[in-house]
């Protein structure tokens, strides 16, 4: 993928201005998108990056400057499996999902 060509406008997304949404990350950006950020520093979960401590926003800064933390593009197979494990983590009672938005 060209790095001119933003996640959403390869994904065909209708709208491509569009900010992270990293309290629904799982199901909103994985699951429904089929894009996904990997090399997250520390092996950490996707949080908001305001959010973080000076060095871990140092180590997410660095990451991604070296490209170790990227963008990807799942397979449809990708994204069906994430959303087997994540619907199964949610069973276990691990928090995958943010909270709902009322409509």
């Amino acid at each position: 993928m060209s790095e001119s060509v933003s996640i959403l406008e390869a994904k065909n997304h209708v709208h491509t201005n569009k900010k992270m949404n990293y309290m629904n990350y799982e199901r909103k950006i994985v699951e429904k998108l089929g894009a996904a950020l990997i090399g997250w520093p520390e092996n950490s979960e996707v949080e908001n990056s305001g959010g973080l401590s000076p060095d871990k926003g140092l180590a997410l800064r660095n990451a991604l400057e070296t490209k170790e933390c990227r963008w990807i593009i799942l397979t449809t197979e990708q994204q069906e499996a994430q959303k087997i494990k994540n619907v199964e983590h949610e069973k276990d009672g691990e928090k995958v999902y943010g909270p709902s938005q009322k409509k």
